[in-house]
């Protein structure tokens, strides 16, 4: 199905964008399923987005879930940007089965690209 996939997302890369800082090497990546939409050289203007809050992204790093499911919003803008649109748990669960098997051999490769328990 296109757009939908599996994203493991240094978030604190894209947290510390969002504040406008620079990223920083120590913050682990959190692997997370959202799908991901094609969004080629198109802004969070141009489509009404709102990057989540640092105080947001800090959060999921730290419990491995959103407190609330932010809006869609882009990432990596550019030629290879997406629009990244979280979903509720009954969705989630059953992208993570759909994928299990690679989301299982991702998880013996690295242990950060294990899904949260």
């Amino acid at each position: 199905m296109r757009g939908r996939t599996i994203v493991a997302v240094g978030l604190g890369l894209v947290c510390a964008c969002s504040a406008g800082a620079q990223p920083k090497p120590s913050t682990p990546p959190k692997t997370g399923v959202a799908p991901l939409h094609d969004a080629p050289d198109v802004s969070n203007d141009a489509v009404g987005a709102v990057m989540p809050s640092p105080d947001a992204f800090t959060h999921f790093v730290e419990h491995g879930r959103w407190r609330e499911n932010p809006e869609p919003f882009v990432i990596m803008r550019g030629p290879h940007g997406f629009l990244v649109q979280f979903l509720g748990v009954t969705e989630r669960a059953a992208i993570a089965k759909e994928y299990e098997a690679m989301l299982a051999r991702l998880c013996t490769l690295r242990r950060e690209w294990c899904l949260p328990q």
